[in-house]
């Protein structure tokens, strides 16, 4: 995926698309459709960008992208630090980890959640 500089989702509905955290995590900013589920978290985090699931609307996009390509490299940057920051497999075990306590504790909302050395949690609440 290195030799790409845009990665080009249109579903029309995709529950959370691997192909799009996987080129994010490269550092290849994304265009998507609203149908992927990442859309709008992609325009918000200035990650990518999304258009309307027309040929049309699409072809657009592509052409203002490549008029302004000198957006990428810093878009590729902040998609690199998305996945780093919320997509990683310590964020989501530690989302994880929280979830599960809530769950167990309904009345003890915690704030974060994380595993010490010894194998034993620690909660902030």
């Amino acid at each position: 995926m290195y030799e790409f500089d845009l990665f080009i989702h249109t579903f029309r509905f995709e529950g959370h698309p691997i192909a799009v955290l996987e080129a994010l995590s490269y550092g290849i900013p994304c265009l998507l459709t609203p149908g992927t589920n990442m859309a709008g978290e992609v325009e918000a985090t200035g990650t990518g960008w999304s258009m309307e699931a027309t040929p049309a609307a699409i072809a657009k996009r592509i052409q203002d992208i490549l008029a302004a390509r000198l957006e990428l490299p810093k878009k590729g940057e902040a998609a690199r630090n998305l996945v780093e920051e919320k997509y990683s497999w310590n964020q989501i075990g530690k989302q994880s980890l929280r979830e599960y306590f809530n769950l167990l504790h309904p009345n003890y909302k915690i704030a974060d959640v994380s595993l010490k050395s010894n194998n034993s949690l620690e909660v902030q609440r």
